[in-house]
């Protein structure tokens, strides 16, 4: 009976892995099913002030384990999320918490200072601040000025 069951869990996972490949494929890199092997944490971009702001979800991911990088245009966030071994565990009815390492990646909309990238991570959430540059923040706020009075 025991080999039964492998074969339906081997099934399960090769359908699971196939539709990982599938939304991977339509909707992106930053896109993925709940999953051991991989995940990425749900972001917000948005500006404040003088600053383009990416926030992530990084929850139980220790700072020492997140790698954050900035070239052409592209905010790119990777670390690791270890599983909580803190007790010994015998058995799962349910396992949503995705573990091991991530991946996000996130285009840069708007030109910034790399050289002025802040970074804090605090309460389960990392907030990158990204200077604008003072040129190209005047043309957007007139943009999205011209774009509300309509």
């Amino acid at each position: 009976m025991a080999s039964g069951r492998r074969g339906v869990l081997s099934s399960l996972l090769g359908i699971h892995a196939d539709l990982e490949r599938m939304i991977h494929d339509v909707v992106g890199e930053g896109a993925r099913v709940g999953s051991s092997r991989s995940w990425a944490p749900p972001a917000d971009v948005f500006v404040t002030g003088s600053h383009l702001v990416v926030r992530l979800e990084v929850a139980g991911v220790p700072r020492d384990k997140i790698d954050v990088s900035f070239r052409k245009g592209e905010l790119r966030v990777r670390g690791v999320r270890l599983e909580c071994e803190d007790q010994p565990k015998e058995g799962y009815w349910q396992m949503e918490i995705a573990n091991g390492p991530f991946e996000r990646r996130v285009k840069v909309p708007l030109p910034v200072d790399p050289d002025r990238i802040e970074a804090v991570s605090r309460d389960g959430i990392l907030e990158i601040r990204m200077p604008i540059v003072a040129e190209e923040r005047q043309s957007y706020v007139r943009i999205r000025t011209d774009a509300g009075a309509q």
